[in-house]
């Protein structure tokens, strides 16, 4: 993992569900499953996000530990059964939209860019 993973609480670096995430079957079972999910679901701000970690997961950017994370939150979200059950309408989500805001929070905020100094110039 690298030094950014330190961040990451212990006990969610140690879940279950980042472990899987870590292995070819959770990313085969994303690849397989996202797009019915994305299909069934019906809050557009998840499934906003939810495509947006997709992309990611997609396009090879990621350190191993970011892919791992990204993975992790969308068999999170794939899971039918996790925190709150999806099968219970909009409270059902709350916690996808969590897990997935907090990911990409996580990757933002690697992405962060120091603010230039204004510069003034002689008039």
């Amino acid at each position: 993992m690298n030094n950014g993973s330190k961040i990451i609480p212990e006990e969610l670096r140690s879940s279950d569900w980042l472990k899987d995430a870590q292995m070819p079957e959770g990313e085969e079972k994303v690849a397989y499953e996202f797009a019915d999910w994305l299909a069934a679901i019906r809050n557009n701000r998840l499934a906003e996000k939810a495509t947006r970690l997709w992309r990611l997961f997609r396009n090879g950017t990621l350190s191993g530990f970011e892919k791992a994370l990204v993975v992790g939150a969308l068999l999170y979200c794939i899971a039918p059964i996790d925190t709150v059950p999806d099968l219970i309408p909009l409270v059902g989500w709350i916690d996808d939209l969590a897990v997935v805001l907090g990911v990409l929070a996580y990757l933002d905020r690697g992405n962060e860019k120091p603010q230039s100094s204004i510069t003034t110039h002689p008039v």
